[in-house]
């Protein structure tokens, strides 16, 4: 169930990064270079003039509520216990016996 909740938490990290990277704000941002700036000229085509805005915005408000129950969910796991904390530090529970040089 971690490793699962990892991978989710992992992925809504990625696609948060990259859909932050495409909105524009004041200036045309990142998303200006790829032709979904609102000054560009075929930026209402699809969505309507504000619809893209309309539409990066709610996609970015549920990916954060994601990352946020994601980021809360591994907190309380590790926190109570319900995972190893070998598992977590990369350390292996193998005793190895090393003999001394003679």
């Amino acid at each position: 169930m971690y490793a699962l909740i990892t991978v989710i938490h992992i992925f809504v990290a990625l696609l948060l990064i990259g859909i932050v990277l495409f909105q524009a704000d004041e200036g045309s941002g990142l998303g200006g270079a790829f032709g979904t700036s609102m000054a560009g000229g075929g930026s209402g085509s699809m969505f309507g003039k504000k619809g893209a805005v309309g539409v990066l915005t709610r996609f970015t408000a549920i990916l954060v509520t994601i990352f946020l129950i994601t980021s809360f969910a591994l907190t309380m796991m590790i926190s109570r216990g319900m995972v190893d904390s070998d598992k977590l530090s990369g350390n292996s529970a193998v005793n190895v016996q090393i003999p001394a040089s003679q």
